[in-house]
């Protein structure tokens, strides 16, 4: 397994880090850790996509569940769509997995 980051990517507002993006196969997830979730990250002359969530008032990855029957690829696009009101304009690539570090119940993070 590759050395963590010493700072987190992003930490959400329970205080759950992403720390990186780990690639692999979209026919081969990893074992260690559910996928409940699908995040798009659309790059365009080294910069990222970030949606506004007007609930926390701050800028985030698009994705979000998993619906029953659906695959990630499916939920991302979804997501994408859901929340810029824009789709993906082509094809989708899988390119990796996010992993993070979980707070503990109750978390620390903003309220």
């Amino acid at each position: 397994m590759a050395a963590l980051p010493s700072a987190p990517l992003a930490v959400d507002h329970r205080g759950n880090a992403l720390t990186c993006f780990v690639h692999g196969a979209e026919d081969a997830p990893p074992a260690d850790a559910p996928l409940p979730f699908a995040l798009v990250a659309l790059w365009r002359d080294d910069r990222v996509l970030m949606a506004f969530n007007r609930f926390r008032q701050d800028g985030e990855l698009p994705g979000g569940m998993i619906e029953p029957g659906e695959t990630p690829r499916q939920a991302a696009a979804r997501e994408l769509l859901e929340e810029t009101g824009h789709g993906p304009g082509g094809p989708l690539r899988l390119v990796g997995y996010a992993r993070y570090l979980l707070a503990p119940e109750g978390g620390g993070g903003r309220r």
